[in-house]
């Protein structure tokens, strides 16, 4: 789906994740949560809310030629 996939790009080159954070003013950045809470992998829906607290880590989809989403 590579025209949905181009959609996510901002005209300055940015890939949007659905990521929503704060960035503190000494300079870092804490993850707040998504805006969107789904990876499809291999046609599977992967939610990482169900996910993270096994593996007590974050899962975010990046781009995967074969199956969409890789987490």
């Amino acid at each position: 789906m590579s025209e949905k996939t181009a959609e996510e790009f901002t005209a300055d080159g940015y890939f949007k994740t659905s990521d929503v954070g704060k960035f503190y003013h000494d300079g870092y950045l804490a993850i707040a949560g998504r805006s969107e809470d789904l990876i499809i992998s291999c046609g599977y829906n992967v939610y990482p809310k169900e996910v993270e607290p096994v593996l007590e880590s974050a899962v975010i989809g990046v781009p995967y030629a074969d199956f969409g989403e890789e987490r």
